[in-house]
């Protein structure tokens, strides 16, 4: 039965994200400094640094989504 599905319909395959490999870089860059924002906190628990990791969360996220659109 497997077999015969297999013949008719095929296998599912995964999309090609080639936005991702082509903005590698970018995306690693955008990781690290969200990184970076939250080391800082753990370090500096103070109210100013709170906002910080969100902020470099938020502009992670925009950077990856963008990156994605464009590609």
């Amino acid at each position: 039965m497997t077999a015969a599905a297999e013949e008719t319909i095929g296998f599912a395959r995964k999309k090609d994200q080639d936005w991702f490999d082509e903005n590698d870089e970018t995306i690693s860059r955008l990781i690290e400094g969200k990184l970076r924002t939250r080391l800082v906190l753990e370090n500096h628990a103070a109210a100013e640094n709170k906002r910080k990791p969100q902020q470099a969360s938020a502009e992670s996220q925009r950077g990856i989504r963008e990156a994605q659109n464009i590609g």
